[in-house]
């Protein structure tokens, strides 16, 4: 089961943006806010004000590698992704 959490926290006087998924922090800036729906293999959030959904994994009925991104404000259709750790680098990297 994948687990993500966004949190902002203030370090060295500016505040800092990670992603903890399944319990490891990465940190991001262009993803200010991600949330597991309730069917447990969709994340949804934002990413410069524009909506993101990240989808796959064993629980969707795919295998644990195959995940994607749709993210219409950069591109124009779905990314292939390895993990979800891959998908949240995939937008970063946009």
């Amino acid at each position: 089961m994948t687990t993500a959490k966004f949190q902002t926290e203030t370090k060295y006087g500016s505040p800092l943006n990670n992603i903890k998924i399944n319990g490891r922090e990465y940190t991001v800036s262009r993803i200010t806010e991600i949330t597991k729906q309730a069917d447990g293999y969709t994340f949804t959030g934002l990413a410069n004000g524009s909506p993101f959904e990240i989808y796959g994994g064993k629980k969707s009925g795919g295998a644990a590698n195959e995940w994607f991104v749709e993210w219409p404000a950069a591109f124009s259709s779905y990314i292939r992704a390895t993990s979800l750790v891959d998908a949240v680098k995939l937008i970063e990297g946009a």
